[in-house]
């Protein structure tokens, strides 16, 4: 396709595009670095589990009652859950007084002069209906039903005798109780069996701030859509490498900060905020530098270490909750890892080095100082080799902490292409590349634009524009599924951190597969295929997931929902860092991840729906939408063994020629094989002529 493109990979092949380097890159920043980061962004998520809860009334111990199903019996309305189920009340008790708790609770009978119609009592244990009682069928009792007999518990019910709850209504303006009912008074009871201490248990974010919690996921969402814009524009101007560090340092902060905030609650919603900013510019940063460094083939791969890597600490995480129960220290062990890889990430292993009997190293990399450098010795032999040599060097001039030579090139800085080029040529085991600057500078001349290109230029042309909203289509569908199902996960029945870790270990299978899928069928087909068995398994959720009899299948194929999508996530991951061009491609990701966010902000209010109105309403939502991704996937050209576009005139190109019922054709291994016998072998100047890697039969490559 692109004859700078192919040129600058050839470029990157001399210097090694599938090594030791590209190995250890990958291992250190697309696997480490984003364990630790996945743990400290979503630790937010866990931080703010909303455990079950109901009010404390007092006075349980007065009566010598044990049992606290009883005493909710006695001092609790009840009301339907999101499932349709009767239930224990959250946020509303009966009005215990203290004059209530002078007496036997016999003779509790909740009246109050205002009270529309009269409530129901228990005596000794059977239930009295009263006259003129609503209930929530429509129905009038205007005669006294037949009593209703409690087994093993007395006090007031707030059931009809058919078995349905009483509506929570008429509401009282002043506090809005019903019949003898009113907000809780005394706190709250929550359940502990998961969490000893969560900023929504400590400082009461229920009921009338309940919202609080919906609401700091939208900030967050907000504050990652403000970070998507200002650091994946800065990715392309002032280079990922820097972007990447300034990432790390922001997230702590914000957690950190997060920690010690939660008693005011503006500036918790602040430090969160914070700590989101750079929420996707943290994974997007080191994945670029990682693809643009490699070979095409390695894409796939790449992306699959990310996935590893993503997933080991959305697994860790979990677990690191459920050993402590306490948000504080969770978020803290959550935090600290990559603060820790901050630190010690300025010092990198490099490799067994030759040194002279004088004790100076010979193998240093050519581009540092030796007196910047320090080394640890175990042994040296009597013919000066080294056997077990450790270079640490600082971490602006480490090794593996590099900048994308491909990106330094499209800004014209061809001496730190080169220095680029020989820290992955040093690693790798090449010891002189067959160019300098100024050759570098000659055939990588189309390759170079002076221009730093904003958003609009995402729209330059028909083709351009189309691919642009396609893609950013795409990730806010599958970002709005996704973050939705994160969500649940921890606030669905049953354990909520196995529940958390369960979904996250389906994105293993899902990783792998998808990069075996999109390898072999090509990230189109492979994407739309996942979003419409999402929507379908979504339309079986809706069927069944109010029965509590298919509690185990509804979350079984909410699992799959999220094994769907995270295949879509990494067709669509590759997908937007293979069409767009060199110049464009951060910000092309950004602009993907920013209408992700901007439109993800329904994913906090659907849960809210799924979880406080009716269960069912997420799924309905997040199935529809999965129809219209699969719509925008099938009309995204293939990017599967495609050389990547490099200026904005070759991404207008892109897709241009290919037919919509194909599938992608990997290169010719024999006609690889004849090019590469053709070669001549020549050095010094002529090298650059020399030098050719084979790219796929579509691309026009010209040699000048």
């Amino acid at each position: 396709m692109a004859n700078s493109d192919a040129t600058f990979d050839e470029i990157l092949a001399e210097a090694g595009d599938d090594g030791r380097f590209q190995r250890h890159y990958n291992w250190i920043f697309n696997f480490c670095a984003i364990s630790f980061a996945s743990m400290s962004y979503m630790s937010i998520i866990l931080a703010l589990n909303k455990p079950p809860h109901n009010c404390h009334v007092p006075g349980m111990e007065r009566y010598n009652i044990t049992d606290m199903e009883q005493w909710k019996n006695l001092t609790l309305p009840r009301e339907t859950d999101n499932r349709g189920l009767p239930g224990f009340s959250k946020c509303q008790m009966y009005n215990v007084t203290e004059e209530h708790l002078q007496r036997h609770y016999s003779d509790w009978n909740f009246q109050e002069s205002d009270v529309i119609a009269p409530p129901l009592r228990i005596h000794h244990g059977i239930l009295e209906g009263l006259n003129s009682t609503h209930w929530a069928d429509g129905t009038d009792e205007t005669t006294d039903p037949e009593p209703l007999r409690i087994p093993g518990a007395g006090g007031l019910q707030n059931i009809h005798p058919s078995g349905v709850p009483l509506l929570a209504a008429p509401l009282r303006s002043s506090c809005h109780n019903v019949e003898g009912q009113e907000a809780c008074a005394y706190g709250y009871d929550y359940d502990r069996t998961y969490y000893d201490r969560t900023p929504i248990t400590e400082y009461d974010w229920i009921c009338d701030k309940g919202f609080r919690e919906t609401n700091i996921f939208i900030y967050n969402r907000l504050g990652e859509l403000v970070g998507t814009v200002v650091f994946g524009h800065l990715g392309d101007t002032i280079g990922r490498r820097p972007v990447l560090i300034i990432s790390i340092l922001v997230i702590t902060a914000g957690r950190l900060v997060s920690m010690f905030t939660a008693a005011y609650y503006v500036v918790f919603c602040i430090a969160a905020v914070v700590g989101s900013l750079t929420a996707h510019s943290i994974f997007q940063a080191p994945l670029i530098i990682a693809m643009e460094i490699s070979k095409s083939e390695r894409r796939g791969h790449i992306s699959m270490m990310q996935c590893f890597g993503w997933t080991t600490g959305m697994c860790i995480l979990p677990m690191v909750f459920w050993a402590t129960k306490d948000w504080f220290w969770a978020l803290m062990v959550a935090t600290l890892p990559i603060v820790i890889f901050t630190c010690i990430s300025r010092y990198v292993k490099l490799r067994t080095v030759t040194a002279s009997n004088s004790g100076v190293p010979a193998l240093l990399p050519t581009h540092l100082p030796h007196h910047r450098a320090a080394m640890a010795i175990d042994t040296i032999g009597t013919d000066g080799v080294i056997s077990h040599g450790i270079i640490l060097t600082p971490f602006h001039e480490s090794s593996y902490q590099i900048e994308s030579p491909r990106w330094m090139a499209t800004r014209g800085d061809y001496r730190g292409a080169l220095q680029q080029l020989k820290r992955i040529a040093n690693i790798n085991g090449i010891r002189e590349l067959p160019y300098d600057e100024h050759m570098l500078e000659k055939r990588l001349a189309d390759h170079r634009t002076d221009t730093v290109y904003g958003i609009a230029s995402l729209f330059d042309g028909w083709r351009m524009t189309k691919n642009t909203l396609l893609v950013v289509l795409c990730w806010t569908v599958g970002s709005v599924l996704y973050f939705t199902l994160v969500l649940l996960s921890s606030r669905m029945d049953g354990n909520p951190f196995l529940n958390f870790m369960y979904q996250s270990l389906i994105e293993v299978p899902a990783a792998l597969i998808g990069q075996r899928v999109c390898d072999r069928f090509g990230r189109r087909t492979t994407n739309a295929t996942a979003f419409l068995l999402a929507s379908i398994t979504c339309l079986l959720v809706v069927l069944i997931v109010r029965d509590p009899s298919y509690e185990t299948l509804t979350t079984a194929l909410a699992t799959l929902v999220k094994f769907c999508i995270s295949i879509t996530f990494f067709a669509v991951n590759l997908q937007s860092i293979e069409i767009y061009p060199t110049c464009l491609r951060q910000t092309g990701m950004s602009v993907g991840t920013i209408a992700a966010t901007l439109f993800g902000i329904v994913g906090p209010y659907l849960v809210h729906l799924g979880t406080e109105y009716d269960v069912r309403y997420p799924f309905i939502v997040m199935g529809l939408s999965a129809v219209v991704g699969m719509m925008a996937a099938l009309f995204l050209p293939e990017t599967l063994h495609q050389a990547l576009p490099n200026t904005i005139e070759e991404a207008r190109l892109f897709g241009k020629d290919q037919r919509f019922w194909s599938l992608p054709k990997p290169p010719k291994a024999g006609k690889q094989h004849a090019e590469q016998q053709q070669r001549p072998t020549t050095t010094g100047e002529e090298a650059e002529e020399s030098v050719r890697l084979n790219v796929p039969e579509q691309a026009d490559v010209k040699v000048e």
